[in-house]
């Protein structure tokens, strides 16, 4: 699809995009194709789209999958997307919010791909949803903000809140950018489409106590860590020294300078000093 044809097909369905819905639509067919080749699917494979619009790439999807989901909150977009399932018998849609979504019924606890040109409003509330999933994807292989897809790909040194609730859960890398030329109507901002693989609920570590702690961490990014845990753990701050140190995490350090698995090693090490 053109922009030409996409602009006649709004207009016949009287669709103005929303903006507040991340409704800008890809038609560049070099990212489309990037995005089938990350997926990996095969004829077997169950793909789950978030937000499908008008179903260009939805198209795509069902030509590489067997089976497709598509999830759509809009109406107006799903009148248009139920004109697809006569010809991809393999497509289903879904009228629901993407974050409201059980992943286990919506797939019948199959392995599935999550797909999707993620809205950047509540972007770090789908990783949430999907990656703290009972039933989590696969795979996943999504659109977000240039900015977004950096700081999830973040190495120590640079990492955040939102790199570390991603990258416990699985292993993050960059797929392709794509500008804003590549959308109708434009978008203010460029777009990177990241995958994200070796998705897995780690099993070395309580994943409360690492939240709690990152929380801490994170909420005073510019202080040592060992300042902001103390006052978190209500320990001294020689105790939160002796208790980094025996976690092997320098207390001097700040929070964005941590890997994951110093995450974990902390989390482990308070765990252990609260049940002595």
């Amino acid at each position: 699809m053109n922009k030409q044809e996409l602009v006649f097909l709004l207009n016949k369905y009287a669709i103005k995009p929303q903006r507040s819905k991340g409704q800008n639509f890809l038609l560049d067919q070099r990212v489309i194709t990037k995005i089938i080749q990350a997926a990996e699917l095969t004829k077997e494979s169950l793909v789950v789209e978030i937000g499908p619009g008008v179903g260009v790439l939805t198209s795509a999807l069902c030509e590489q999958a067997a089976h497709v989901i598509a999830v759509e909150v809009d109406q107006r977009m799903i009148t248009i997307l139920e004109k697809l399932t006569s010809v991809n018998p393999g497509l289903k849609i879904v009228r629901q919010d993407i974050l409201s979504i059980n992943y286990a019924d919506l797939t019948a606890v199959r392995p599935y791909t999550l797909v999707g040109n993620l809205p950047y409003n509540i972007t770090s509330a789908i990783f949430k949803h999907a990656l703290e999933s009972e039933h989590q994807p696969e795979r996943m292989v999504v659109m977000v903000q240039k900015e977004v897809g950096e700081r999830i790909m973040a190495k120590p040194g640079e990492m955040s809140l939102l790199a570390l609730s991603v990258q416990l859960y699985g292993t993050p890398s960059f797929v392709t950018m794509v500008s804003r030329t590549s959308f109708h109507p434009q978008p203010d901002v460029t777009s990177m489409v990241i995958q994200i693989d070796q998705i897995h609920h780690p099993k070395d570590v309580h994943i409360k106590t690492l939240f709690k702690l990152a929380h801490m961490g994170f909420g005073g990014k510019r202080k040592q860590l060992h300042n902001t845990l103390a006052g978190g753990l209500r320990l001294s701050p020689d105790d939160t020294k002796r208790l980094m140190n025996q976690a092997k995490v320098d207390p001097t350090i700040r929070p964005q300078e941590l890997s994951v698995q110093n995450w974990k090693d902390l989390a482990n090490t308070v765990d252990h000093f609260q049940e002595s």
